[in-house]
Parts: structure tokens; sequence; C-alpha cells
């Protein structure tokens, strides 16, 4: 969930630490910047949740940072759309911050469809320009058309947001209240020109290439000279897109306002229509299948012996056997025919399926007829021979049979080596980078089992020996496959294009699965979609001069890839732009140690950035980062159980979860502060309780001041829970009776002494009445030739009246 503008830069969780006005209950904090933060709210006036823009002190106190809120909320009170984000009336806190209520829309940016198909985005640009020409009826220009300035709400409609930059038609100048987004912004903007509808169409059409393409136009070196001068380099869609879409988007981003579209009515006319287009697409025609160059051109290689010569007669095969070379090479011939061009009219659709009917029939002929030469036959009787040679034995000798069958028994043990061999290279993408050689080895292959199913084994012995020096060879051409397809997977990385880099580091890994380049490339292709926005965001914010949220850009990049050489720049560019002091040098080199995950190294240059400048925001969003990158490598669960605990008053449990955190990393900051909140609120509470269970101690004046005390400590905690609340209200009834005297009666025999120790003596008497504040007392009573008596009695507060008899009768 993201609500930004012009001093938003990243939307983060947080407690909330102080509630503006009594009016606003501080529920989440979305977003923060150099000069605000933005909430969720709740407003019980309006009784519903908000969106609330607060402007810290420094700059709430600019007059012109009010007169921006008062400029935006003016603006967007002059429409009324369901398009457009509500803004309330800006209001003043202590006279210093400032803060904005709008109507909160949670469901993120437009940022999320940078790259998707234009069914998904074109939808969003027909919402964008219906709220466009409201706006543009009743006189509003908004002039910074941006995807975090498009918001959605929770039921994914879309939110046109931020009129800080917004324009009335009739303002004579073209001054901004803020600065132009750069990318966005029509040349007429950049040479200061009165507003006009103009503007939003070009800015509407740099959103929707940005949207389509994944950049902006002249992205990323902006130049306003080269903005207003030369035309928007052509838009290269992240996916395929009606060619009347490409057209309403380049006359949109003409350079002459007069050559673009005369209004938003127009613009939503054609993008209705192109979302109602079907993509046709032109097949182009494929370059017919080259003839491969005859194995040997003399034909003395190939040519069988003359013993072979005569197994079969030059004219028609044998009955039952099949002539497999001539069959292959006729099948290879008719296979993959010369393909039309396919055109998306309608009248040539006969055509077309004819043509794809002739594939058909083709590849089931090759799929029938191929197995049969990719298969090993059971070894077939010879074909019988015409005639030899004198050095050949006959036929139907011992030897010629078992000459047979060894050349039989050869021939199937090199097949099926031939056969593993080959099985592995297709396994390891061969048929994609072998190139001439592995379709050669093939072809060999079946040729041999041609000849082999036609009696010939030494032909087919032949051919097999070729095709397996041909796998040699591509074998041998693997190791400079590989490294070709990492070059090349490192060539898309560089530019971005995911789908290439995903395709070469892929058939890297079926080459060699144990290369570790090809495993993190593949991981690098997969998390490019969240780098390339990233890096996207980076350089607008270069190109807008905030070079410390690029730094958090380039970080964040270089987090999901340390291995960007692009955000690696970047963040260097970015480092360096933002001063040569020692605190920027700092931050620097923290958001460096971050994005290479040195996270000790990353604090100690955050804690030395802070020391440099205790108010820093790079230094404490540094030090937040690096809490939680260390949270997420195994303290993130501690941290979360011990701030359980403490929500429970359960103190005891919580301290031992942050001591068992400072054992493994002493510097953990929110242990420490932790530990510390622990050990003094479990202190706090044992000696409430203590009072609480011997109210008895309260007697005593030094205990009662101790008490008085505790008291107020503990009504000083920020967040008492429960628990304490009720040790407060205990106490707090205890101490008044201790101070209020209780009525207590003395009998005795008027023959004893009777007195009490720290009181008084009271003589002899039958009985006396006094009053004692409560507490322990012992009375000691006294008599010639009686043993002493020593009574030992607790007054206790709110006690009715108690009788004690003091009387010695215990002659000695």
């Amino acid at each position: 969930m993201r609500h930004t503008d012009g001093v938003m830069t990243e939307a983060v969780s947080a407690n909330p630490g102080r509630a503006p006005k009594a009016r606003y209950i501080l529920r989440e904090r979305l977003g923060s910047g150099g000069q605000g933060e933005v909430w969720r709210a709740h407003d019980p006036q309006r009784a519903l949740d908000i969106a609330l823009k607060v402007l810290h002190p420094a700059a709430g106190s600019s007059a012109a940072a009010w007169a921006a809120l008062v400029h935006e909320h003016e603006s967007a009170s002059r429409l009324d759309h369901p398009g457009i984000l509500k803004v309330f009336a800006p209001e003043r806190e202590d006279g210093a911050t400032l803060l904005l209520p709008m109507e909160l829309a949670p469901g993120g940016d437009l940022r999320r469809l940078r790259g998707a198909g234009y069914l998904a985005i074109v939808p969003v640009l027909l919402e964008i320009a219906q709220a466009l020409e409201h706006a543009h009826e009743r006189g509003v220009i908004h002039r910074d058309l941006k995807p975090g300035n498009v918001l959605f709400d929770a039921h994914g409609r879309a939110k046109l947001a931020d009129f800080g930059a917004s324009a009335r038609m009739l303002d004579a100048g073209g001054e901004s209240p803020r600065a132009l987004s750069p990318f966005s912004a029509s040349p007429q903007q950049l040479r200061g020109e009165p507003p006009a509808p103009a503007d939003d169409v070009y800015g509407l059409g740099a959103l929707a290439y940005e949207l389509l393409s994944r950049y902006p136009p002249h992205y990323p070196h902006f130049d306003a000279q080269r903005v207003q001068r030369e035309p928007v380099p052509p838009l290269e869609p992240a996916a395929p897109m009606p060619r009347q879409l490409g057209a309403l988007i380049e006359r949109m981003l003409a350079k002459d306002a007069r050559q673009r579209p005369a209004s938003m009515r127009e613009i939503i006319d054609e993008l209705d229509a192109a979302l109602n287009d079907t993509l046709s697409f032109d097949f182009e025609t494929a370059e017919p299948p080259r003839e491969a160059p005859p194995a040997n051109p003399t034909g003395l290689r190939d040519r069988p012996p003359a013993a072979l010569r005569s197994v079969s007669p030059p004219g028609a095969p044998a009955r039952g056997v099949v002539d497999g070379q001539a069959l292959w090479e006729e099948l290879r011939q008719t296979a993959v025919p010369q393909p039309p061009r396919l055109e998306p009219e309608r009248r040539h659709a006969p055509r077309v399926l004819l043509a794809l009917a002739g594939l058909a029939v083709a590849a089931a002929a090759a799929f029938l007829w191929l197995p049969r030469f990719a298969r090993l036959p059971s070894a077939p009787a010879p074909a019988p021979f015409n005639g030899a040679p004198d050095n050949v034995p006959a036929p139907g000798s011992t030897a010629a049979r078992a000459a047979a069958a060894d050349a039989t028994e050869r021939f199937a043990t090199d097949r099926a080596r031939f056969d593993r061999r080959l099985a592995a290279l297709e396994t390891r993408g061969a048929g994609v980078w072998g190139g001439a050689d592995f379709a050669a080895a093939k072809t060999r292959a079946a040729e041999s089992v041609g000849a082999y199913d036609a009696g010939s084994v030494a032909l087919a012995q032949q051919r097999l020996t070729q095709a397996s020096r041909l796998l040699e060879a591509v074998e041998r051409a693997a190791p400079a496959a590989l490294a070709a397809q990492l070059a090349a997977g490192d060539r898309a990385l560089g530019a971005g294009q995911q789908e290439l880099a995903a395709q070469s580091f892929d058939l890297a890994a079926r080459i060699d699965p144990q290369d570790p380049r090809a495993a993190l490339g593949q991981s690098r292709a997969r998390g490019l979609s969240g780098v390339l926005p990233l890096l996207a965001d980076a350089e607008n914010a270069q190109a807008e001069r905030q070079y410390s949220r690029a730094a958090q850009d380039y970080t964040q990049a270089l987090t999901l890839d340390p291995k960007n050489a692009q955000a690696r720049m970047g963040l260097a560019r970015a480092s360096a732009a933002s001063g040569d002091d020692s605190y920027a040098k700092a931050a620097g080199e923290g958001f460096a140690a971050l994005g290479a995950g040195r996270l000790e190294e990353a604090r100690a240059a955050f804690t030395r950035a802070r020391s440099l400048r205790p108010d820093g925001v790079e230094a404490l969003e540094g030090l937040r980062r690096v809490n939680a990158a260390t949270g997420e490598r195994g303290f993130a669960a501690m941290r979360a159980r011990g701030e359980g605990l403490e929500a429970q008053e359960r103190w005891y449990e919580a301290l031992q979860i942050y001591t068992s955190a400072l054992r493994q990393d002493h510097s953990l900051l929110f242990a420490q502060q932790g530990k510390a909140r622990a050990t003094a609120r479990m202190r706090l509470g044992d000696s409430l309780q203590a009072l609480i269970d011997r109210p008895d101690r309260l007697a005593s004046p030094q205990v009662r001041n101790e008490a008085v005390a505790l008291l107020q400590s503990a009504q000083e905690q920020p967040s008492p829970g429960p628990a304490l609340r009720v040790q407060i209200a205990r106490l707090s009834a205890l101490l008044p009776e201790f101070d209020r005297p209780v009525h207590l009666s003395l009998v005795s025999d008027s023959l004893t002494q009777v007195a009490i120790p720290s009181v008084g003596a009271f003589g002899s008497f039958a009985r006396r009445d006094i009053e004692l504040r409560p507490g322990h007392y012992t009375l000691i009573g006294t008599r010639d030739g009686y043993r002493d008596v020593r009574r030992d009695i607790t007054v206790s507060p709110g006690q009715q009246t108690q009788t004690v008899n003091v009387s010695c009768s215990e002659p000695i």
C-alpha cells in the first residue's frame, strides 16, 4: 500500500508514535520522505480511514509548503469524479506541522503494471483518460502524469492523485508550484508555456509508453533541449500490442501540440478501438532449407565394396526390404517445405489451411516412418550374395557365418554406445547449439539403420563410424557453446532483457548442469523483473536530484542482484552527487555495504554518519534497514516474541528473550532497548506487588514514602497495561487508610503499669481508650512481685474498635 507525492519515497510500516490533533488516530505509516510522512489514519468525524500527509515542522513552517497544500486541495476540490482521489482541506497543528487529509487508496500504484500486456494496461489508461476529461471540462490541467500518481482503491479502480503540480487553463504563466517530472513533461511545459490540455495528452502518452515498454521516453538520460528538439524513440513494447495503439501513442507524444489528439474524448475512443482490436502478425517467409553438401564429393568413400554391390539389384529393393537411405532422403526433402507467407486477411485463409495441412501430412509421414530407422532391429538374415571375389569366404561356409555374426555383434555394440551419447547430447540441448555437425550425425545414423535394414552391415558400420566422429566434434564444441550462452545471458542482463537472459542461462544449464555460473545467471534472470522497476525509479530520482532516494533504490536492486553493474555504478553516482562531506561519504559507504550484505560494516558506517548528523534521514533509514536485515537473519522471531510478551506484561519472560538475543549479538539495538524496558517494568511491578501483599509495612513512614515514589513512577509509564493499572489502583487505595488513626480499648486491673514503646506510658487503670495509626505494636505490663506481660498486636486500617487486656496475674 503506497501513497506517493513529491516528498514521499518509500512504503514502510511503523507503529504510530504520535497523534496529530485529537481528531485523527494514526494507524500505520505508509510513506516517508525528507519533508514529511503519509499515515493511514482514522477520522472519527468522517467515520472512515484516510491517508494523512504530515509535513515536518521544518518544512511546515514554510509559507510555500502551506501554499502548495492549499493549491492541491483547491485543484482537487473543483473535481468530483470516481477516478480522482478526494483531497480534504489542509490543517495546521501547533502552527508548525501541516496536515493534508486524503482519500485512502490501499491498492498500490500503477508501477506494478510496468511491462504488462496491453490488455491489462489499456483499461487503466481509459479510466485515467476519463478522469482527465472531467478535469479538463472544469479547467484543471494535471501536468504531472506518472505511475506513482495513479493509485488503486480497495476494489482495484484507478484513482488519479497528486494535483500539486496542476494549473488552470486561464493561468497566464506556466510556472508550477512544484518541480516537473522530467520524463513526462511536455516540451511546452519545459519551455514554461501556459498550461493546456495538450500537456496532459503528452503526459498520458508518456505514461502509456512507460507502462508498455517498462521505461519512460528518453530514458535514462534526460536533456531538456533534446526532449524539445528530437522525436521520442520508437516504442518497443515488452509484450505484443496492436499497431493502432502504437500509432496513437506516437501521436500523443508529438512535439507540436497541434499534431496530438485534440481532446481526451478522441483518445478514449481510440483506446477503446485498440482494446477491441485483434492482434495480427506477419509471419516472415522461412528461408528454404539448404541442401547439405555431399559428404564425399568424389563418391569413392561412400561407395560400398565390390562384394556388397551385388547384394541387391540396382532397381527396386528386394521384396520385404525397405530402401532406408532413399526413403530418408525423400522424407528429408519433403518434410520441411517452404512455408507460404501468412497474412491476416480472411480471403487467404483457405491457402493457409491448405499449407498447414500439407505440413501436417509430411510430419505424419516422418512420425510413422522414421521410428523404424531409429530402432535397432534384430539381426535379419543376410541378403543372398550373387557372387563374391576369391578372397571372400563362400556364403554358406562356416567362416562367412562367423564373420557375419561378429560384424553384427560389433555393430550392435557400437550402435548402443552411439545411442547413449546421442541421448546425452539431446538432454544437453545439442539440437540448439550443436549446429550442422549434430544434424549430420543424426542423418548418418539414420542412413546406418537403413543400410542395416537392407542387409549391408559393412555400410551400416561405415555410416555409424562417421556419425560417431561427428558426435565427437559436437562434444568438443560444448565448452565454447557454454561460454557463448553465458556471455549472451550476461549481455541480456545488462540490457534488461529478462526473457532472453533466462533463455540463454537455461540453455547454459542444460549444456553443463554443474556450472555455477549458469545457476547464478538463472537466479539473476528470475530476479530481473523486480530489479528493473527499481533501476527505473532510481534513474528518475537522480534526474529529479533526489539522490538519497536514488541510493536507496539502487541498494534494493543490489539486494536482489548483487552483481548488477548498472545498480553498482548508479549507486556510486548517487553517492557522489549527494555531496563530498563526511556525512554523505559515511552514508554512501553504509548503503554500499548494505547492498553487498556486509551488515556489521554497514551498521558501523551508519552509526558514524549518525554521530556526525544525529537527525540525518539517510543514517536513520540505513540503521533501520540494517536492523531489519539483521532480524531477517534470525532475530525477527525473537524480537516479535519479546514484543508480544511485553504487550502481555510478562516481563520476566521478555527479559529472557532479549538476554538470549544479546548473547548472540551484543550490538542488537532492539534487544538492548527491550532488556532495559523489561528490567525496569519487572522491578516496578515486583515492588508494587510486595507492598500490596504486605500492606502492614505501610505503617512505617519510610515505607509509605517509598510507596508514593513507586506510584508516581508507575503513573508515568507511557503505556501501562491492565496488570499495572490494577496495582496502581490497589496501592493508591491503601495509602490513605494508613494515615487514619484506629480506636483501641485497653483493659487492666488498676494495679499493672501499662506502656507502649514508641508511644508512651499509660500507668495503671481499669480501662483506657486510645487511638493508634495502623501498624505493629507491643504492649508491656509490669507489677511488683508479678511476672511481666507482653502483648503483640496489629492495628489494621479500617478495623472496628479492638479491646486488649494487659494485666500481670502470675506471682513470682
